[in-house]
């Protein structure tokens, strides 16, 4: 009897989330043909099937930049190395060098092909998460355009590289619907995972702790409410406890990791600052400069925008949890002294991408219009990645 009800409950959740699976699964097929086409052409040219002939590991070299390189080094070496020109390396999360290195010595393979195998089976299991969370929410129609609208953001193909986005956005999407389900100490977990996958994640516990107190609840319920809270709470805490207690004795500073974010340039400043120093470049046209950061500055100035744009929209139109996110990760983006890497950062705040879905339901031409503008505008990005012009 046990196991006949077993085999029952394994037939209802898999009907309930087969959907999601092959939507996601088949929209990450697509962009994982694509983004690699587009990958082996910028490195190699019109030449590349004869060059990866020649040469199988030439299919994955690409890949291999900029701070995949970091990471590889952190998986092969720790975190009591010091950088190359004055980096430092704790300036990133533990979890993906990590994993790296575990899957690196299972399976026998390269650190590189490790990370990419991590990243893409993050890929496919967030866009499977993400489509049953919308799906819930807003229905089928809704989740696949917004699938359809990050996998053509022009930095998605990063979600396809050694780099933590896939990680981020599966960690962020998954805590959401164990929030949804009740999983509170679940979806703690998960925000944890997000917070040593990239330190500033740690906001994403912030909204899930607004979403929680969103829900209300009678007086006689208060208890129950401080009971989720805690177990939403305590894993954060106990993540971030045990990385600053590691930063102490291996550096001497609890908060290493997040000093160590000057290394980018990242410095704390008043947004006004940052407008007046982007609409000069913008103004005087310096984003023409052939430099690595400059020619992707306005990507990053847009990203900012709408990141902000739709922040007021889920706070106002989707979840107010969500709204929170999108704010806190807006004040990240704006409260700094250069934009660095923004284009890129809104791939883990998937309540964007649901909001334009919504947006663009009964405005066709606005999605081919996103459409027409994401694909050349990723083309032009992953070109510039794959010939170290291009760090994300």
């Amino acid at each position: 009897m046990p196991r006949r009800a077993a085999g029952l409950r394994l037939r209802v959740d898999w009907a309930a989330w087969r959907s999601a699976v092959v939507v996601g699964f088949g929209m990450y097929a697509v962009f994982r043909v694509i983004s690699e086409l587009v990958a082996l052409y910028g490195a190699y040219g019109i030449q590349f099937p004869h060059a990866v002939a020649a040469d199988h590991s030439r299919l994955l070299l690409p890949w291999d930049r900029m701070d995949t390189q970091w990471f590889e080094t952190l998986a092969r070496q720790g975190y009591g190395h010091p950088g190359a020109f004055g980096f430092r390396p704790e300036v990133f999360g533990p979890v993906l060098p990590f994993l790296m290195r575990e899957v690196s010595a299972l399976l026998h393979v390269s650190l590189l092909t490790a990370g990419l195998l991590v990243t893409n089976l993050a890929l496919v299991l967030a866009l499977t998460v993400l489509y049953r969370l919308v799906d819930e929410e807003h229905g089928r129609a809704v989740a696949v355009t917004a699938l359809t609208l990050l996998l053509v953001w022009p930095a998605s193909f990063f979600l396809g590289a050694g780099y933590t986005e896939p990680l981020e956005l599966l960690w962020c999407a998954a805590a959401f619907l164990a929030a949804r389900r009740n999983l509170w100490l679940l979806a703690g977990v998960l925000a944890a995972l997000a917070a040593l996958t990239k330190f500033y994640m740690v906001i994403v516990v912030v909204a899930l702790v607004f979403d929680r107190l969103d829900r209300g609840g009678v007086r006689s319920q208060r208890g129950r409410l401080a009971r989720d809270l805690a177990l939403l709470l305590v894993p954060v805490a106990a993540a971030w406890g045990g990385w600053m207690a590691y930063m102490q004795r291996l550096f001497g500073d609890p908060l290493a990791f997040l000093h160590a974010q000057a290394t980018f340039g990242h410095g704390f400043a008043w947004p006004w600052t940052l407008a007046r120093k982007v609409a000069g470049d913008l103004v005087n046209l310096r984003f023409l400069d052939t430099s690595v950061a400059s020619a992707v500055e306005p990507f990053d100035a847009i990203a900012v925008v709408v990141v902000g744009i739709f922040a007021v929209y889920a706070f106002l139109r989707l979840r107010r949890s969500y709204g929170v996110w999108l704010g806190l990760a807006f004040c990240v983006f704006v409260f700094q002294s250069i934009l660095v890497s923004e284009v890129r950062e809104t791939l883990i705040l998937f309540p964007v991408f649901i909001g334009m879905a919504l947006v663009v339901r009964q405005r066709a031409w606005l999605e081919r219009l996103i459409t027409v503008v994401g694909l050349p505008s990723g083309i032009f990005l992953l070109t510039r990645f794959v010939t170290d012009k291009f760090a994300g």
